[in-house]
């Protein structure tokens, strides 16, 4: 069969480029290649599928090898992968590649780690070489935790419950199973998060697949305090504000 190139030029939202000290976190973006058979059905092409490391997220770049007349849906996520750890797939979410079905992989997930961008794009029938342009999309709900205490501990804990399990690429939607996630030994931010007028001391900003109601519980020393029934949405920003 006669090959031809898809070069795509992969744009990441605003937020990706100048959030401070978070844009570095994400770092690796695959792409999966799923051939469209004549049933109508994709199979996934594992040997057309890459990890790229990202460089410069103002400027990803991806040629992709494909078959003239053919009918793909490409799949495209970036998230962070970590380079300290020993292990071969360390990366923040593993992938299904088969379902499509995207998970927390939660030994390795901590509070800056925690964002990623998607993208699913249809292409075909392929008649030549193209270029084409995506941007990236968060599935996630950005949840931020302030504080009106006047001290901030060295270090906290953290306990989210309700998460959803997983978020699948192909259908953009959540599953219904939902799972805990505990991070320990959390920082304070810094700075402040306004709401209603008044500034809160920033102790965290998370990433969830949203959609769901969530609770929680932030604890350090002999200090605990516990919510419940917050709402999120995805790409969408959750405060969740007190006397913490």
């Amino acid at each position: 069969p006669e090959f031809t190139t898809m070069t795509y030029s992969v744009q990441p939202p605003v937020q990706f480029i100048t959030k401070a000290g978070e844009g570095d976190k994400i770092n690796v973006l695959w792409y999966g290649v799923y051939h469209k058979k004549t049933d109508g059905s994709y199979v996934y092409m594992e040997d057309m599928s890459a990890f790229v490391e990202i460089t410069d997220p103002s400027d990803i770049k991806v040629p992709v090898t494909l078959i003239r007349n053919q009918e793909y849906k490409l799949v495209f996520v970036a998230q962070h992968r970590s380079m300290t750890d020993q292990r071969t797939n360390a990366y923040t979410y593993n992938i299904n590649y088969e379902t499509g079905d995207m998970a927390l992989n939660t030994p390795l997930a901590d509070g800056e780690c925690l964002d990623a961008f998607v993208k699913v794009d249809i292409v075909g029938p392929v008649l030549g070489n193209e270029n084409r342009h995506i941007t990236l999309e968060r599935p996630f709900a950005q949840i931020n935790i302030a504080t009106s205490a006047a001290v901030l501990p060295d270090t906290f804990d953290l306990t989210l419950t309700g998460v959803p399990a997983a978020y699948n690429l192909f259908t953009d939607k959540c599953s219904q199973e939902t799972i805990s996630h505990t991070i320990q030994g959390l920082k304070p931010i810094g700075g402040t998060v306004s709401v209603a007028d008044t500034d809160y001391r920033h102790m965290a900003t998370l990433y969830v697949f949203g959609g769901k109601k969530i609770g929680g519980t932030i604890s350090y020393g002999s200090t605990e305090t516990t919510f419940s029934h917050i709402d999120t949405a995805p790409n969408h920003k959750t405060n969740i504000v007190g006397n913490i």
